[in-house]
């Protein structure tokens, strides 16, 4: 079964990499929401499916409410 995910949430999304990774999860999961969350939220691309959020090791509750309505959760380094 091919994975075809609702929803994918990319950490550190303002920086090249998250950024490049926020772009794959949207070529390559046409409909997906794509949740980025960065220290800097201004420099996260902008796209009608991606939503941008604030965020920082310290206020980790903060996506919480979010991550609680993930099935998956994939980590890059």
């Amino acid at each position: 079964m091919p994975f075809s995910p609702k929803r994918v949430a990319v950490f550190g999304a303002s920086g090249a990499i998250g950024s490049a990774f926020a772009q794959e999860c949207l070529d390559r999961y046409g409909t997906a929401k794509v949740f980025c969350f960065a220290r800097s939220p201004e420099r996260i691309p902008k796209h009608d499916r991606i939503e941008s959020h604030a965020f920082s090791l310290e206020d980790l509750e903060a996506c919480r409410p979010m991550l609680k309505q993930s099935k998956r959760l994939v980590g890059l380094i």
